[in-house]
């Protein structure tokens, strides 16, 4: 019998983007690049034009209720947030923007229909 190994954090970030696509195809879905492996030089102009250490994985741009729109993390099971995304995310609640992490596709799942439903 063959072991299947856990998702990476991308391929769990690309399983939910592709099933939220298809379940909600007019509410648009914005991944940030943060998670992509850059050169030093490309690191650097991605920082000069405004790439910030901590920004969450994944914006849906759909206010509800008192929130302006919706930020996930994505992370895998074992996955730590790290303190500059704990920074980020508390001061991106703190400006009306509701932030979770999610660290299945599942539960992402479950945190936009809880959002999109609150």
């Amino acid at each position: 019998m063959k072991i299947k190994k856990p998702l990476k954090e991308d391929q769990i970030q690309s399983n939910f983007v592709s099933i939220y696509r298809m379940r909600y195809p007019d509410i648009p879905i914005h991944a940030d690049s943060s998670g992509v492996r850059l050169t030093i030089g490309s690191a650097m102009k991605m920082k000069r034009m405004g790439r910030l250490t901590g920004w969450p994985d994944l914006f849906i741009p759909k206010p509800v209720k008192s929130y302006h729109g919706l930020f996930i993390e994505m992370k895998t099971p074992d996955g730590d947030v790290s303190p500059e995304q704990k920074e980020m995310h508390a001061y991106l609640l703190s400006v009306g923007y509701y932030v979770t992490v999610c660290r299945s596709v599942q539960e992402a799942m479950d945190a936009v229909h809880k959002y999109f439903n609150a």
